[in-house]
Formats: C-alpha cells, structure tokens, sequence
C-alpha cells in the first residue's frame, strides 16, 4: 500500500459528481483500489448538503437519496416530514418522477434544520436566508446538474477543514 495525496471521486458518497482534492488516497499495489481517508465522514456530509442546498437546480434522484440518507429518514419517514406519499419519494430517488419545486424548497430547509442544529441560530439562519433567495431568484427546476462536478478541497493547515467550491 502507498500513501499519497491526489484528487479522488468520492463515489461513496452516492453521488457521482463529488471529487476530494488534495485528499489522502492508499493505493494498493496489487488489485490497484485507491481508499480515500477522511478526517471526518460527517463534516464531510455536511459541507457537501451544504453545496446542494444552495446550488439553484432542482435536487436530482441521486442528491435526493443523498439527503434522505443524511437525515437518517426511511422514505416513509421523508414523506411524512413533506406531505407526499412515501411512493412519491421513491419516484424522485428512481428518477421516474422530477421533486417539484415547493417539495424541493421543503426538503431543502428540512436539510438546513438538521444539519445545522447544533451550529449557532445565526449560522442555521444565514443558510436558511442564502436557500430562500437562490430559490426566489436564481431557482431554475429544469436544469440538470449531474453535468456538473462538486469539488471538495481538503485545507490541511486548518485542521482538516473542508473549503468547497462547485466547478
């Protein structure tokens, strides 16, 4: 096994387009696998539902279970939490039906409320502002993001925190 720092497409995340930049990778020699090590799965998580809440397309299927996962909801409980049917979220996690906007703007700021709750208010309500004004001005629910990459660049001088950018 080798130890180096490369960039790495983070697909346990469920999500096809997220890639760890200047990520810790073991490499092994033999079978050629590449394990990506995190200094902390959640954060992680987190700052990347950050990147979703706020990107101004409608969620598709793979950020939806994304989500749902995150908030450790089955997706009758996430049905409930929006009003719809639990087959109805299962139709957006299977792209067979798109989240229409009010549910998406929902699921959104249930998202926020969770990952967010043990920062203080005026961070949980900075984002909750920043969600409502991309979703009032910016919102475009045809658009398709799966074209587009989340770039996740680990800041080893702070601490193993996380500085996000989408490409």
């Amino acid at each position: 096994m080798n130890q180096c720092r490369e960039d790495y497409r983070y697909q346990e995340s469920g999500l096809g387009n997220i890639w760890l930049v200047g990520c810790e990778v073991w490499k092994c020699d033999a079978c050629r696998n590449a394990f990506a090590v995190l200094p902390d799965a959640r954060l992680a998580a987190r700052e990347i539902a950050r990147i979703l809440i706020l990107q101004p397309y409608r969620l598709d299927s793979r950020s939806i279970h994304f989500c749902r996962k995150l908030l450790g909801m089955t997706a009758l409980q996430l049905g409930i939490r929006l009003g719809v049917h639990r087959v109805e979220v299962s139709r957006w996690e299977n792209d067979r039906a798109n989240i229409d906007p009010f549910n998406d703007f929902k699921l959104r700021l249930t998202l926020v409320d969770h990952i967010f709750s043990s920062c203080p208010p005026r961070v949980r309500d900075e984002v909750t502002l920043q969600t409502v004004a991309m979703m009032r001005r910016e919102y475009n629910p045809v658009a398709d993001v799966s074209t587009e990459s989340i770039t996740v660049a680990w800041n080893q001088i702070a601490q193993d925190d996380m500085q996000l950018r989408v490409m």
